[in-house]
């Protein structure tokens, strides 16, 4: 199987791929965001599902940035360890310029230790149990996984001088709204300074994606300003550094679950923490 060669829509419904480890509740949200995200046809069900969460028509284009604001239980993790495994699937080398020896990366930042090692468990998985996936696996390594297409999965917390000097095809900062910000106390690794260590690499690869996926939790960083900045704004005419923003909120397992963005539920829920929202 050529994998270069394998849409995102596929990908994630096929039996032979990831179709096993989502269903009809996947498809019903998750799927048009991703297929809209990767500018791919929406059916007549899907297109309204998207407008209702994303605030806006489709891209006309895949796009370079995708912003995923999802509550608690939305399935963050699973969405995050998929993206990974079939981008770095679905690389062909032969269109990259890569020097001998070099590999292009796929990172996958957290907020933590735990949370990296719950992401790269989900992913190392898809490339244990899914045979074309098996098939292209070199090493595995403690937080890396080495693939025969010159892709480098790798997950770790988000420090910012760990990601230079290396090409980057995709870039996913996972539960970014918990990331450190420059106004934190003792801010080893803002959030602002982890984004900017990425984007030299990303710059490197045609076709690179930058991808923030987290729960919402504070009216500051790097994850609310892109959501005020740019939610619903639709810029189709630069087509090359076009992002999309989505917004999907989850409730817990049996509520009602409805599309909007949920920073005031989630900041009010904070205020009664005692938590700065």
């Amino acid at each position: 199987m050529k994998t270069a060669n394998i849409s995102i829509t596929r990908a994630m419904t096929d039996p032979a791929l990831f179709g096993p480890s989502f269903g009809p509740t996947w498809d019903y949200r998750w799927l048009p965001v991703i297929k809209g995200a990767w500018a791919e046809p929406l059916s007549a069900t899907e297109l309204p599902v998207f407008r209702e969460v994303a605030g806006r028509d489709p891209p006309k284009h895949r796009v370079s940035e995708l912003v995923i604001c999802a509550g608690r239980g939305a399935g963050k993790d699973s969405i995050a360890s998929f993206l990974a495994a079939y981008t770095a699937m679905s690389f062909n080398p032969r269109t990259a310029k890569l020097r001998p020896g070099e590999n292009v990366y796929v990172l996958c930042l957290a907020m933590d230790k735990e949370q990296a090692g719950i992401c790269f468990n989900m992913t190392k998985a898809f490339f244990e149990t899914i045979p074309t996936l098996k098939a292209m696996v070199r090493k595995f390594g403690p937080d890396t996984i080495t693939l025969s297409n010159r892709v480098t999965i790798k997950i770790t917390t988000n420090d910012y001088k760990s990601v230079r000097g290396r090409g980057i095809l995709v870039a996913i900062m996972d539960e970014c709204a918990f990331y450190q910000t420059e106004n934190s106390t003792a801010a080893a690794n803002p959030d602002v300074e982890v984004k900017a260590a990425i984007s030299p690499g990303l710059a490197r690869v045609k076709g690179s994606m930058l991808i923030m996926i987290s729960s919402v939790y504070r009216r500051t960083g790097i994850l609310y300003d892109a959501w005020k900045q740019n939610y619903g704004k639709p810029i189709d005419d630069i087509p090359d550094i076009e992002p999309l923003f989505i917004c999907r909120a989850c409730g817990q397992k049996g509520a009602d679950v409805r599309p909007h963005f949920g920073w005031e539920v989630e900041a009010r829920s904070a205020k009664r923490s005692g938590v700065d929202a």
